[in-house]
């Protein structure tokens, strides 16, 4: 009788795909959590150039060449709409404008600002006006008065990660470049403090 049992419970197939179901599933939902998590991750390193290339770009676009606290506040909401859907409190943005003289091309720093989006812009407590590095010395060798530099960080937290307490914070960082297009310079409009002599 006991031999009967055993043979037709090891012939039995019932329940088959259910049991492997159960032990394939666990890594299924993993696979599909890290596919969506690598997404994430793509779409913010993706917003965060974006979001570096379009401040450039907005800075050297003033028609006069006067930069003013207004337009430095603009681009700091520019950049919240550019980041979204993606949380703006991880993101930093750092505004650097060099003057570059032409008769020795020698490099300093204009004026420098920092924006948190969405907190209001702020003047960096080190200006390190007399800076030039960090510039690549073909923009120094072209005849060029002024270049912007805007370096851009994303601190990314996983979700996944975060809950199973590994690795924590993913940093994202992009660097963009331009030069002013409609004035060789960019100079600061009253209200601006350079915080550079």
């Amino acid at each position: 009788m006991t031999s009967g049992f055993l043979r037709s419970f090891l012939r039995n197939q019932d329940g088959v795909a259910a049991t492997e179901f159960a032990l394939i599933s666990p890594i299924l939902v993993l696979l599909f959590l890290g596919v969506v998590e690598l997404s994430n991750l793509l779409i913010a390193d993706a917003k965060l150039r974006a979001v570096t290339s379009s401040v450039s770009d907005l800075v050297t676009q003033d028609v006069d060449g006067a930069i003013s606290t207004s337009d430095i506040s603009l681009m700091n909401e520019a950049a919240a709409q550019i980041m979204f859907p993606m949380p703006t409190a991880p993101l930093q943005l750092t505004i650097v404008d060099y003057q570059i003289d032409t008769s020795d091309s020698s490099v300093s720093v204009r004026w420098k600002r920092q924006l948190d989006p969405p907190a209001a812009p702020v003047e960096p407590a080190t200006p390190a006006c007399a800076d030039g590095t960090g510039l690549p010395s073909g923009l120094v060798a072209d005849t060029f008065n002024d270049v912007v530099r805007v370096d851009g960080t994303y601190a990314y937290t996983p979700i996944l990660l975060f809950f199973a307490g590994k690795w924590g914070v993913l940093n994202l960082s992009t660097t963009s470049f331009n030069m002013p297009r409609y004035s060789l310079t960019l100079v600061p409009d009253t209200g601006f403090s350079t915080s550079c002599p």
